[in-house]
């Protein structure tokens, strides 16, 4: 009889200090994941409910793609406008999905390339008229990569997925321009109001998703990383806090049909805050260590 190998555990790199799946699943099991299952998984809303939502009924996905133009892609920009001075202004978005950033990085005055290994993911982008390359980074670069070295790269919602994140943020520094600007977001995990909302409704770590999250950080650890990696970090913020609507009694996690409604809430909150508002509310998160995903925005230096 087979025995069946154990589930990866989380625990702490002894190197950098941030949380990751161990054993590493294998490199060619997650590519034929991402694939064969990923896409699928989102539009059921079991990964990523924010592509989710924009591959969704075309009302729904109207309404989440204003909301993410207006919101997070509008601070993302402002960012980017302050960190990247002059003209003219070029971005690598590396993980792009459907290019939806890559868009309105474009129609902010953005010369863009969007890089997405999923071959649905990127044709679906590819058909709206967006610039995406079906290809990972190192694929890029190997085939020649940009025609100039561009003065801004975008990891959002990538680097919780890779094997050797180290060995991606190098890459990336080497082919940034001097003074250039990351942007990255990752899931801000293991935060207090996740172990709160946990332990207090007895649920299971629902933010652990094997194979495919790898890699778990917080606000700390994706500061300490990306400074390890060569870069300055310049600013850092998070984005709403979604666990409170655990704590509330809206628990998605046991009920998963309740999760649109709470994001619908969330939105709406958004929406009625001005940009300085929303911006100031979600700085004010990180040294409470809360907020869903964490953000920053990194500088690689001039002399590096």
């Amino acid at each position: 009889m087979t025995r069946r190998a154990p589930d990866p555990q989380v625990v702490v790199d002894a190197t950098y200090g941030y949380r990751r799946l161990d054993p590493l699943p294998v490199d060619a099991d997650l590519e034929g994941f991402y694939q064969s299952a990923y896409i699928d998984l989102v539009r059921k809303g079991i990964r990523f409910p924010e592509m989710g939502h924009l591959l969704g009924p075309e009302d729904e996905a109207e309404r989440e793609r204003e909301w993410l133009q207006t919101t997070l892609h509008a601070d993302l920009l402002d960012a980017l406008e302050r960190h990247v001075p002059g003209h003219p202004r070029s971005l690598v978005d590396i993980g792009c999905g459907i290019g939806e950033f890559i868009a309105s990085a474009s129609a902010a005055g953005w010369t863009t390339i969007g890089l997405e290994p999923s071959r649905e993911a990127a044709a679906y982008g590819v058909e709206r008229g967006r610039a995406i390359a079906c290809a990972t980074l190192e694929g890029y670069l190997a085939q020649g990569g940009p025609p100039a070295l561009p003065n801004a790269a975008v990891l959002k919602d990538v680097l919780e997925h890779v094997l050797d994140p180290m060995a991606l943020l190098r890459l990336i520094h080497g082919m940034l321009a001097p003074e250039g600007a990351l942007v990255i977001r990752v899931p801000n995990d293991f935060n207090p109001l996740q172990e709160l909302a946990r332990s207090s409704l007895n649920l299971r770590p629902w933010w652990i998703a094997v194979p495919d999250h790898v890699n778990y950080f917080d606000h700390a650890s994706i500061r300490r990383f990306v400074e390890a990696a060569g870069f300055r970090v310049a600013e850092q913020w998070a984005d709403f806090p979604m666990e409170l609507f655990l704590l509330m009694g809206d628990d998605y996690v046991s009920r998963p049909e309740a999760g649109p409604a709470c994001h619908a809430r969330r939105r709406r909150f958004e929406a009625n805050l001005d940009p300085a508002t929303r911006r100031a509310f979600a700085r004010a998160l990180v040294p409470l260590g809360w907020g869903r995903n964490s953000i920053v925005i990194a500088i690689r230096s001039a002399d590096q």
